[in-house]
């Protein structure tokens, strides 16, 4: 009996034994399970860290990367630093012609250029597209401006003979911002530098222009324009005037363009020419073309003699481009039971040249429904005459430029004569803009010209004004 009870004692303690080992084991490869687990973690931690700090086309720092470190250096430096801010002007194009292969070929080349260029950089980023910003000493920046070592670097950097496509120069702009405080940010940084750059955007060639307090007072000018633009509109604050359109024989009025003005509670009256490139570049210019067709509609269904007249409307690039401009047109003329005849639609080239068949299209439509429409700012684009194929217009409108240039130009004046001839035999009435002086009336006289607007008849004046000239 005492011997069975050992046996069993013992085999219990076996299957114990075993039970501890069969534990051990488990939990071992549990174990390693996780370490090995927690070591695939902790690399594609490593690698999703890497790829959110260096930029993968050029090795660069990634934009996030460079705002920390670059920060880091103005917040513990006490040197003195500026960013440089640069763009390949039009690199669409380069996409377009060549390809995005080549297109990626060029911007590596560009980054290799920079860096051998930059070396005393503290810290280069692609902080986007075919947008590099770099962190350098201040003295470096202040002894290339005044050596012209940057607008060097900028023709030297250009990569013609390299592409092997010597029929297409690429040029580039660049902004300077001097880093006179350690309580910015990289982020606004950029946007003075950026600032700095789109002031010489335009001239042809290779820019370099530095950030001003000038461009500082007009860069919380545009803010403070952004922040009060839908309050304008909600407040009525943009007010309407009219500048009559004059037949050249018989000096009567026979229509009248509406302008715009923003008589602002902060700032009394702003001029176009401050606020519509800035509704331009962040699309609330849909929003103002249509409320002042709504205003002008108003007008015209609340005036016989109104109606009376053709009435002129600017509506920009964007506007006609996007979305069915004429589904809003004709919604606010039924609202206000006015017809599509009573108005001159009035475009710029830029919407040829942004995109030709859809402006052709959206002009098409304009005109079948009722619309005229006319070329405004001839003479002002890059295409002139070459346009006239393209595109089916019931008016010319002439630029003063264009005018001035006749006065003194003798090639001015035959060219200015040759588009009125051609402009006739196409059916096209021509309207020249700007004339302020007799002799400029009677020179487009002399020319068989249609009709004239400018302040030799009238300024832009309120619709009452208008009114009583009827």
């Amino acid at each position: 009996m005492e011997k069975i009870l050992l046996v069993g004692l013992t085999s219990g303690a076996i299957e114990t034994s075993h039970i501890e080992i069969v534990s051990f084991v488990i939990l071992m490869l549990i174990g390693m399970n996780i370490l090995c687990v927690w070591t695939y973690l902790t690399h594609q931690k490593r690698q999703i860290t890497k790829r959110l700090s260096i930029d993968e086309l050029t090795g660069f720092m990634s934009y996030q990367a460079f705002c920390e470190v670059g920060n880091k250096i103005i917040r513990e430096s006490n040197d003195e630093y500026s960013l440089l801010f640069m763009d390949i002007d039009n690199f669409k194009y380069v996409n377009e012609i060549f390809g995005y292969e080549e297109g990626t070929r060029i911007l590596q080349e560009f980054s290799m250029k920079l860096e051998n260029y930059f070396k005393e950089a503290k810290a280069i980023s692609r902080v986007g597209g075919d947008r590099f910003a770099i962190i350098v000493k201040r003295e470096f920046v202040v002894d290339s401006i005044e050596k012209d070592k940057i607008k060097e670097y900028n023709q030297g950097i250009n990569i013609l003979d390299q592409i092997s496509h010597d029929y297409y120069r690429i040029y580039i702009s660049s902004g300077i911002y001097h880093i006179d405080t350690n309580n910015v940010d990289i982020p606004y940084c950029i946007d003075c530098a950026d600032e700095a750059r789109k002031k010489e955007k335009f001239i042809y060639g290779n820019t370099c222009s530095v950030y001003s307090k000038d461009m500082a007072k007009a860069s919380k000018v545009k803010n403070e324009i952004v922040h009060s633009m839908e309050k304008g509109i909600e407040n009525k604050e943009f007010t309407m005037l009219y500048q009559p359109k004059v037949d050249v024989k018989t000096n009567q009025i026979v229509g009248a363009e509406a302008l715009v003005r923003w008589v602002s509670g902060y700032y009394n009256l702003i001029y176009p020419d401050h606020f519509i490139p800035v509704f331009e570049r962040n699309g609330f210019i849909l929003s103002l073309d249509y409320y002042v067709f709504e205003r002008v509609c108003e007008s015209v269904s609340k005036n016989q003699k109104m109606k009376n007249l053709k009435i002129s409307i600017n509506l920009s690039t964007i506007t006609l481009l996007e979305g069915d401009v004429l589904k809003q047109l004709t919604k606010i003329m039924e609202k206000h039971s006015v017809c599509a005849s009573d108005f001159d639609i009035e475009i710029t080239e830029t919407a040829l040249i942004q995109d030709a068949c859809k402006a052709v299209l959206k002009v098409d439509q304009l005109r079948q429904a009722g619309f005229s429409v006319s070329m405004d700012d001839f003479g002002t684009g890059m295409s002139g005459l070459s346009r006239f194929s393209e595109i089916a217009v019931d008016t010319l409108k002439i630029d003063k430029s264009f005018l001035d240039r006749a006065s003194s130009s003798l090639k001015a004046k035959e060219t200015l004569l040759a588009i009125i001839s051609l402009a006739k035999k196409l059916n096209i009435t021509t309207v020249v803009e700007g004339i302020e002086e007799q002799e400029q009336l009677d020179l487009i006289k002399e020319f068989d010209c249609d009709i004239y607007q400018g302040f030799l008849f009238s300024r832009p004046i309120p619709q009452e004004e208008l009114i009583k000239l009827l």
